[in-house]
């Protein structure tokens, strides 16, 4: 028997309606109602699959981020040259879909103990740790001057995230190719002139 192809849930509507509508209008525009109308469900329904908004809007955050975290992740454990390696997890992080992207300018002032916040906080320490051990793989096999990866990996990591969220918060995605070409200048300055 031929099983049919049921499509998405309706948890995964609305979740997929939260990052949306975040990323499109904006986290002050998400509402139960206004996800419910983007989900095509009753508010009831948003509310009986989350309860609360702010454990919608995590579920939002991770499902619209999720993909753009696993571009870098997957960039930075790349086998082969570190350098290659480097400029891909660059151009993953400028390189995500404008509605994932626009969400994680926006959470950039949102308080730290905001379930969504923390989700954020913990997946760009995960790719800080990742960052961390290619700047060492880089050290070991191109004399890179990355004597201390952690801390350069925290600069080259607040580096790009300082600007892609300036660019994003002031409207300017056409200035993301521009902040890629300053990171990977900044990135060739640290590691190899050691500046």
């Amino acid at each position: 028997m031929k099983q049919r192809d049921r499509g998405p849930s309706r948890r995964e509507r609305i979740v997929a309606a939260v990052a949306s509508v975040a990323g499109r209008e904006g986290v002050a525009a998400l509402s139960a109602a206004r996800v419910a109308a983007e989900a095509g469900c009753a508010k009831a329904t948003v509310l009986y699959h989350f309860g609360e908004l702010h454990v919608l809007w995590q579920a939002g955050t991770e499902a619209a981020l999720a993909p753009w975290w696993a571009a870098q992740a997957e960039a930075l454990a790349a086998p082969g040259d570190p350098r290659a390696a480097l400029d891909a997890w660059l151009a993953a992080s400028f390189g995500g879909r404008s509605s994932a992207l626009r969400l994680r300018a926006q959470l950039a002032g949102a308080p730290p103990d905001l379930p969504a916040a923390a989700t954020l906080i913990a997946a760009e320490r995960e790719l800080e740790v990742a960052l961390e051990r290619l700047l060492e793989r880089g050290h070991r096999e191109h004399c890179w001057r990355s004597a201390r990866p952690s801390v350069d990996a925290t600069i080259l990591r607040g580096l790009v995230d300082g600007l892609l969220v300036a660019a994003l918060q002031a409207g300017d995605d056409a200035a993301l190719p521009a902040c890629h070409a300053v990171c990977r200048s900044a990135a060739l300055d640290l590691l190899l002139r050691g500046g």
